[in-house]
Parts: C-alpha cells; sequence; structure tokens
C-alpha cells in the first residue's frame, strides 16, 4: 500500500471528507483519509474518528447507530450513521464497507460520491472534484450500503424538516 506522504496527527471529520480507510502499519491500525485538500495519514484507527465526529455532534458511535436504527428498521450491521452537518443544514452520513470493527474497513461518505463503477472484482467510486478511488467490494455490498444511506438521508432529513421554522 502505497501511503500518501503528508502525516497528520489529528483528524475531523467535515463535509469535506470523502472516505476512511483502514490499514494496519506495524501493530496499529492507521487510517488514509481522502477529502477535497487531499490525502493524508492519520494513526488513529477510522472508527475512532468516525466517533469522535459523532461526539462533536454530542452523541457518539454507538448512540448514532442506535438512532440509525430507529430511523431504519430491520437493519443491524454496518450501519450508516450522521456523523455531521453539511452547510446546506443536510445530514453527512458516513457507511462502512465491511465491519466497522475491521482494519480493513472504508467509511465512504454518502453525500460525496458522484458516480459509482463496477469491476468484477472492485468498484470505482468517484467522488466531488473526480477524486477516484477503487475499492475491494462487489457492486451489490457496496449499492446495499449506499441505499441504507440513502434511505437514512431521507429520514434524517425528514426529520429535521419537522422542526424548521415557518419564518
Amino acid at each position: 500500500m502505497n501511503l500518501p506522504e503528508e502525516f497528520i496527527n489529528d483528524y475531523t471529520i467535515t463535509s469535506d471528507t470523502y472516505m476512511l480507510q483502514s490499514f494496519r502499519h506495524g501493530q496499529k491500525s492507521h487510517t488514509i483519509v481522502y477529502e477535497k485538500k487531499g490525502t493524508f495519514h492519520v494513526p488513529t484507527r477510522s472508527l475512532k474518528l468516525v466517533d469522535t465526529a459523532c461526539k462533536d455532534m454530542g452523541s457518539s458511535y454507538r448512540t448514532a447507530t442506535e438512532r440509525t436504527k430507529q430511523f431504519l428498521t430491520g437493519n443491524k450491521h454496518k450501519l450508516p450513521v450522521v456523523v455531521g452537518v453539511d452547510v446546506n443544514r443536510q445530514p453527512y452520513i458516513m457507511f462502512p464497507l465491511f465491519s466497522p470493527k475491521s482494519e480493513h474497513n472504508a467509511w465512504i461518505a454518502y453525500n460525496s460520491i458522484s458516480n459509482i463503477v463496477n469491476h468484477k472484482t472492485h468498484v470505482t467510486i468517484t467522488f466531488r472534484d473526480s477524486v477516484e478511488v477503487e475499492l475491494p467490494v462487489l457492486i451489490s455490498s457496496f449499492n446495499n450500503q449506499y441505499v441504507t444511506s440513502s434511505m437514512l438521508f431521507k429520514a434524517v432529513h425528514k426529520h429535521w424538516n419537522r422542526f424548521t421554522p415557518l419564518f
């Protein structure tokens, strides 16, 4: 795996974040962050970055997954979570490709995807600003996660709009 040249000690998920790719570095799990400003190597597990983003919203990863279950009854595994709010007051959602605890997991920002291309053994995702990443996952699995995230986005958006002032 080619590591990004830029190493940063800490990272905060924002609406500029496209993807968090976990990987093993020595004895620890690290993350490659893909975002609008570039690609970074962060010495932190991707799940910890997601949990921190949830905490910045006044929640936690565990609470965010429980909230997702309330919006999406029946879903129990690899749940998408709201990690923030973008500049247009839209929920910013990330979904895991594999088990969130896996050192091979990737967290994808639902709001950042502009195209998905199917290959036999993998998919190529194009994010905003034409950033492309190949992911070792079948299209059916990726689509399931994408559709689940779309359903969460719509449910949260509808819920939030109930509280929008009329003036």
